[in-house]
Parts: structure tokens; sequence; C-alpha cells
């Protein structure tokens, strides 16, 4: 458990749990702490963070259940003196969620068992995402002759920085420079004031709504990587790196849903995924297993009304079907991803997103 969320908190990695634990904890000379803090130093710096989280708590589990109790004596105290939202947000999902957050977290690895025929879908399925996903088309400056080049997109993915807020959605028309001027301070805010979301943790507990949330918004200016972000969350999803929870992803871009006609969400999903006709009332069985992503709302021709109350019908336009899986209307206990650029979101209400993120730069 604790390998699983204390790598999502930089204050558990820097000098002051280094230097609190060896003294609350193993009750060692001044020389074994500096050569603990040396040891996992050496190691944080060498082989990253998430390789000295695991060695840290190894070595914290393997001297048993008193230098546990000082972890967890030492996890509060640095709430107390740091509370850092990051760390808030982890304490309060362990106290909220106790023994079902355990459930949670192996079902996100290993998944549900599924039929062998609904089995085998999902394997063609995600055969397919990988084929549209495993490359980053990278498109020439305008006026050249060059052709698009393709990159694995482990290759050239370069990791994010989102935070989980809602105040930056009222920018002004020139979203690209407003955002320069303040991105020195939100980097700095991301290291004290803001909570930072790793993609994996999107769909995890959130502490301001005090839910795990099933529809997500994450906004982010014009080139900032949203559509490659929803890529990249994808192909891990097909890679079994994360949310195994969901048994089959959908991924649709608004531009694509702007050149549909009227339709139902099985005509919408096969005419995005043709080889699974036949096969759409076997999936919709279980609606909590299935995540919809739809990326680039601010390219929706529709008008987006997420408080909209009207009744749901057979066939209707993509814009329907996507406040309806938002709203819970349609396939209950879904989950949603929708990305954005935040001028259009300064026009929607966003009340039934219970997390709201947004992109805010590049990770060095």
């Amino acid at each position: 458990l604790w390998k699983c969320y204390i790598t999502s908190y930089d204050l558990i990695r820097d000098v002051y749990i280094l230097l609190a634990l060896p003294v609350c904890v193993f009750q060692t000379s001044l020389v074994r702490i500096i050569c603990l803090f040396q040891k996992y130093r050496t190691i944080k710096e060498g082989s990253g963070v998430a390789c000295f989280s695991h060695t840290l708590l190894q070595d914290i589990q393997d001297r048993g259940r008193g230098a546990v109790l000082g972890l967890w004596e030492c996890l509060y105290a640095v709430k107390k003196d740091h509370p850092h939202p990051n760390l808030l947000a982890v304490l309060d999902e362990i106290r909220q969620k106790g023994e079902d957050l355990v459930d949670q977290i192996l079902l996100d690895e290993f998944g549900h068992c599924l039929t062998l025929e609904l089995k085998g879908i999902q394997e063609e399925h995600k055969h397919h995402l990988m084929q549209k996903t495993e490359t980053l088309l990278e498109h020439r400056p305008p006026g050249t002759t060059q052709e698009p080049q393709r990159f694995l997109i482990n290759e050239r993915y370069v990791n994010l920085i989102v935070v989980s807020t809602d105040q930056f959605r009222h920018r002004p028309q020139n979203e690209l420079i407003q955002t320069g001027v303040k991105h020195e301070e939100f980097l700095k805010k991301t290291q004290t004031g803001l909570e930072h979301i790793s993609p994996k943790k999107l769909f995890c507990w959130n502490q301001q709504s005090q839910c795990v949330p099933h529809a997500v918004m994450v906004s982010g200016v014009p080139g900032i990587g949203k559509t490659t972000l929803m890529q990249k969350f994808v192909y891990d999803w097909v890679n079994v790196k994360h949310y195994q929870r969901f048994a089959f992803v959908f991924f649709f871009k608004f531009r694509d849903l702007n050149r549909m006609e009227k339709v139902n969400i099985e005509e919408m999903i096969l005419h995005q995924y043709p080889y699974l006709e036949g096969r759409i009332g076997d999936i919709f069985q279980q609606p909590g297993r299935l995540l919809f992503i739809f990326d680039g709302l601010d390219e929706s021709i529709h008008q987006m009304d997420f408080k909209s109350s009207r009744p749901f019908a057979n066939k209707t336009i993509s814009g329907e079907i996507v406040i309806s899986l938002v709203r819970q209307s349609l396939l209950k206990v879904c989950s949603v991803l929708i990305t954005s650029r935040p001028t259009r979101l300064a026009s929607v209400d966003t009340s039934d997103f219970q997390r709201i993120a947004e992109i805010m730069g590049f990770l060095h």
C-alpha cells in the first residue's frame, strides 16, 4: 500500500524525512544516520525516486512493527509542518477507504476476471489500440515539403506537470502568453501548494470532492500536450501499466464526432471500432468497467450543456451522448475523461466533474 503512494509525494523523498526516519524509527547513532542518508541519496540520484522509495519502505518493513508505526508518526509530523496537498490527499484516502483501497490497488494492477469470450474481445481491442497509440506523428512546419515522421511514443513522450485545480479556467484570449508568464510561478507552487497528479492518479481519490471521480476534465493551452497525454494514457492501459479496473477503454476525438449524424452510443462506438460489432451488448453488461475518453472539447461544434436535463433520445448528436455519459444518465457508473482548452471551459458548467486538472508544462 505504501509503495503505491509514497512515490507521489515529494516531501517524503527529501532531506527532512530522511533525517526524521532514522531518528524516530531506527534509533541509531549520528554516524548511522549519515550513512543511511548517503545510501538513500545515492539510490535516488542514481536509480530514481521510485527505486529510492521502494528501498526505503522495504527497509522499514524489514525492521518490523515498531518501524512501521514510526513511519506513520513521521508522516503525520510532516503533515503538521508541511501540509502539502499530495500528502493530505494520500492520508485522507487511506483514512476514508481503509482496506477497500488495497482491493482497488490490486484491481488496477491485475484487472477483473473476464470470461474467455470477453477476454478475447479485450485482447483484440487492446491490439487495435496498441497500433493506434504506440507511435507519435511529428508534423513538419508549414511551408515545408518533408513528410511527417513517426516515433515510438516511449522515446518522445515527456512527462507533464498536471495540477488539480479549477482556478485557471478564466483566461484571456491569448492563453499561451498568459500561461508562459505564470509558468515559473506555478512550477514553484507545484512543490508547495498545488496537488501534482500523475496520469495514473486521475481516477484516484480526490480530497476536494471526497470521492473517487467518475468524470475528469483535463485542460491545457494549445500545444501543451493534451492529445499526447491521452494517447500515452491509452498506451499505458494497453500495456497493463495502470487502470486495469477498466476492462475497455474507448478513445474519441471531438473533431471526428463532429462528422457524425444522429447516432446511438453503440453506433458511435462501432464507427470508431467496427470489429466490435455484435459484441457491444456483452461489453455493456458491466458499465462500471468502461472508460470513455473524449479529446478536444473546444473543437466540438455542439453546445455542451452538462446541466441539461432533457430526456435522452435513442438517436441523438454525439455531444448529447457525451453529456449523458458524464451525467450518468447513460451507462451509469461508467467513467469519462475529457480534455479541453481553458477558454472553452469558461463557458461550460463543470460541476458534474469530480476532478478538474490543468496541464501547466513539462517536467525536466
